[in-house]
């Protein structure tokens, strides 16, 4: 959660809503994401979808299968996903 606090003041300071999301998978952050909506000027730049956007990069696959293991593989925002 640190860490996607640590993302959300960075768009903060970027004049961007301050939300940060990273995807954990067996415990080692695979992804990390920031709010860059306007900076993009892109709607769906949001913090989750970079996240995930930023761990299928690091898994060189575009199939993030984070839920296959619930108890373990996580996606952590500092508010709600947004709808």
């Amino acid at each position: 959660m640190e860490s996607a606090m640590e993302l959300a003041r960075e768009s903060f300071l970027k004049d961007e809503v301050p939300v940060g999301a990273v995807v954990v998978k067996e415990n080692i952050i695979i992804g990390r994401g920031r709010n860059t909506v306007i900076a993009d000027n892109d709607v769906s730049s949001h913090a989750e979808i970079n996240a995930l956007r930023s761990a299928s990069k690091e898994l060189n696959n575009f199939r993030v299968n984070i839920m296959k293991n619930i108890n373990n593989d996580k996606k952590f925002t500092n508010k709600n996903v947004c709808y």
